[in-house]
């Protein structure tokens, strides 16, 4: 068997030439452009807080249209959009696992909760890829820790204590991506 490399320049010259459209799930992580302009990232003071209507990228990922940021929320993180899992539990007289969108559903839940409400973010780090890490408030209820409480998403390192213990619930109680 032969393993091919190939370098992102060529990958996105390939995925140009494809038929079909291609989404932003269907590429891969390396290959994804920032949405951040490099001018419109905020000064780096220890925290800016960045508040308004959003748009749900996937399921730890906002989109502020208005001033054009993307805020991962910090400290967690979840399926990834073409992430699927499988039910371990039987249905019906097949012997076939039942196929879970991961991605889709944390991505859903997300969406749902935050609704067309204003959106609160305090901004302390950039990510790898340029998007923003924060912590996200809506309604008075930090959606990370929400995220991790309904069971999808998990916790990174460092993390508040109060999040490994909702994650330890999560686990036990099977919710969310921990029923598959």
């Amino acid at each position: 068997m032969t393993s091919v490399t190939v370098k992102s320049g060529a990958a996105a010259l390939l995925l140009t030439a494809l038929p079909y459209p291609v989404h932003a799930a269907d590429l891969l992580p390396d290959q994804r452009s920032s949405s951040v302009a490099a001018g419109s990232v905020p000064n780096s003071s220890p925290s800016t807080k960045i508040s308004g209507r959003t748009s749900i990228i996937d399921g730890r990922t906002l989109w502020f249209p208005t001033s054009q940021h993307k805020v991962r929320l910090a400290s967690i993180d979840s399926c990834e959009l073409p992430q699927w899992s499988y039910d371990p539990r039987r249905q019906g007289e097949s012997a076939i696992p039942k196929p879970v969108p991961c991605g889709p559903l944390s991505k859903a839940w997300l969406k749902r909760t935050v609704g067309s409400a204003q959106v609160t973010c305090i901004v302390r780090a950039h990510d790898a890829d340029g998007a923003l890490l924060g912590r996200c408030t809506v309604r008075s209820r930090d959606l990370a820790l929400e995220m991790v409480r309904v069971g999808w998403a998990r916790v990174n390192a460092p993390a508040p204590a109060a999040y490994l213990t909702w994650q330890n619930y999560a686990m036990s109680a099977r919710y969310g991506m921990w029923a598959t």
